[in-house]
């Protein structure tokens, strides 16, 4: 596809450095806000350029999906211009460009200096990666995955520094091969539409970009999850999921991670391990057509039995819940054990099981997982055990202790108590599919530095820790906050029923740091400035909100300080 020359002057200037694979090709002011396009490629989403210049900031918004802005205008920056053009490196940075039909497609944005540039000047050209990705991994599929291809049912592709997903093969869906997507929204996917619902919390928590990386940060290499799938939402098989990491010091990161079909050998390990005898509390033949039942096993010193047979199972297992199962357990175990309930996920997932707390006369509390399977479905005969699982939920609550405090500590700004960076994440995911209002507020203390300067950085914490106290007591239990820079604080209000209750909120926040006084501080002041982004009416993602905050921050600031704006109000 020819390219369209806007500028045949700059054209010819830059001759020694274009090349035909670009795609579209820029020349950048010196301060990184205007880009003047010297040829485009019809098609590409950037039509308008022809006309002539724009701001980066217009681009981003017309060219760029929302979620990659903060990227894209993080290459344009001060920092990142001054790096290029003192060290003459390139800089890049990969982004979903908007078409101009509204598809979305990955490109890769690379800015560089080149000697005919001039004073002040830099170039920026742009190249469709989605088609290249594509072809790299049918190579990859021929070279690394030729032997693989047979025994998996999909591959996925993960690059863990982009965050971004590429699927290699998909059989119950075809259709996705070949196609990328941000990493959350492909678990989100796969958990809507193939996981069987009762593992698809321990499947998202287990691949989850944030686990993965502290798996692979500890050492470890790949990691395994045996969970139930399906194609059409109703016939549900056993794969497991194998998460390998792919590590190379001349690319970025990757991990692969390969659904296998188990079903098979799951049926054959459920009979070896789950329905050997000695493994269990007791075993039960349930006829689920007559309602009645022969315990085939059980353990003689055991407390908490079930009667050895029965021709009232549903009346029996009633009696026994209320006799041995913990009270916040109960109803749970009622439910769950009905022979409806049962017959319902046995012809759903082929397995149904759930675990209770159980009250021993010599062990006390004991952690018990029931299980049921059919044996003969046609005559609707379903064999049925009872596991002890204590040792296990013990070790379990045990480490979901650790990870929490290990988690809190890696969120937590020591200093001021408040959450760190983190804050933008809890915030992202709070707001995820949210339908009611919100507002994110982007705060930044006035004349900080001349705390610091003068009194010195123990008495500049001292401040810190003071305004983290006033967020602290202002805002509700409800709400999010964090420390995100030196003086720079981000915080979420949800639910909010109007932008009215966000202003006074905002006035009580504004006033109560303007008090913050103390004689150790030698009767200096501080006051902030704070920035108003509603949500969804300013946007629906993290990045975006959090931007349109700091410019009504920033707008404040240059009115004379110590105030609030709405975004809205810039407008």
């Amino acid at each position: 596809m020819s390219h369209i020359v806007v500028d045949p002057v700059k054209m010819e200037l830059y001759a020694s450095v274009l090349r035909d694979a670009y795609d579209e090709f820029f020349e950048v002011d010196g301060e990184g806000s205007i880009l003047r396009p010297i040829f485009l490629t019809p098609g590409k989403g950037a039509a308008v350029f022809a006309t002539g210049e724009m701001e980066v900031r217009a681009a981003a918004e017309t060219f760029v999906h929302e979620e990659d802005r903060a990227g894209f205008l993080a290459l344009f920056g001060r920092q990142s211009l001054e790096e290029v053009c003192a060290h003459k490196i390139r800089k890049q940075a990969e982004f979903r460009r908007i078409q101009p039909e509204g598809h979305e497609r990955w490109v890769r944005g690379t800015l560089f200096l080149s000697d005919a540039c001039g004073s002040g000047k830099a170039l920026f050209y742009t190249v469709d990666i989605e088609s290249q990705n594509a072809a790299r991994l049918m190579q990859l599929n021929r070279d690394l995955f030729g032997v693989f291809l047979d025994a998996y049912i999909g591959i996925v592709e993960l690059d863990l520094d982009l965050g971004t997903g590429t699927i290699i093969q998909c059989i119950p869906m075809p259709d996705l091969a070949l196609r990328s997507f941000k990493w959350g929204r492909m678990i989100g996917y796969l958990c809507s539409n193939v996981i069987y619902h009762g593992d698809r919390d321990i499947f998202a928590g287990t691949f989850s970009l944030r686990h993965m990386r502290e798996v692979w940060g500890n050492g470890q290499k790949n990691m395994s999850l045996e969970v139930r799938y399906s194609a059409d939402g109703e016939n549900f098989r056993w794969a497991e999921v194998n998460a390998m990491l792919f590590r190379r010091e001349d690319m970025p990161d990757k991990v692969y991670l390969a659904m296998r079909d188990t079903s098979e050998q799951h049926l054959l390990k459920g009979i070896v391990e789950r329905y050997v005898y000695s493994h269990c509390d007791y075993f039960i033949y349930l006829n689920a057509r007559n309602n009645s039942y022969v315990m085939f096993s059980s353990r003689g010193d055991d407390t908490t039995l079930p009667p050895e047979h029965c021709d009232d199972y549903e009346n029996a297992i009633e009696t026994y819940v209320r006799k041995y199962i913990v009270p916040e357990d109960q109803e749970l175990a009622i439910q769950e054990m009905r022979i409806e309930r049962v017959l319902e996920e046995l012809d759903r997932a082929g397995e149904h099981s759930f675990y209770c707390g159980v009250m021993d006369a010599q062990r006390g509390y004991t952690r018990k997982r029931i299980q049921y399977l059919y044996y003969d479905k046609e005559s609707q005969m379903v064999l049925m055990t009872r596991t002890d699982v204590t040792d296990i939920y013990l070790e379990q609550r045990r480490q979901n202790k650790l990870l929490q405090r290990a988690l809190m500590q890696a969120q937590t700004d020591p200093l001021t108590g408040l959450y760190n960076q983190a804050v933008k994440e809890m915030i992202g995911e709070r707001l995820e599919g949210e339908e009611e209002i919100a507002a994110v507020l982007f705060m930044d203390l006035d004349n900080f530095k001349v705390i610091n300067d003068t009194l010195g950085h123990i008495k500049g914490d001292l401040m810190l820790q003071e305004v983290a106290g006033v967020l602290k007591k202002t805002l509700r239990a409800s709400d999010l906050s964090g420390r995100v820079g030196g003086d720079e604080f981000i915080a979420l209000l949800h639910p909010v029923n109007s932008p009215a209750g966000v202003r006074q909120c905002v006035q009580r926040i504004c006033a109560s740091v303007h008090n913050v006084m103390d004689r150790d501080f030698h009767d200096f002041s501080v006051t902030c400035s704070i920035g108003i982004a509603m949500y969804p009416a300013d946007g629906t993602s993290i990045a975006a909100l959090v931007e349109k905050a700091d410019k009504a921050a920033y707008a404040v600031k240059r009115k004379g300080k110590n105030g609030f704006a709405f975004y809205s109000d810039l407008l």
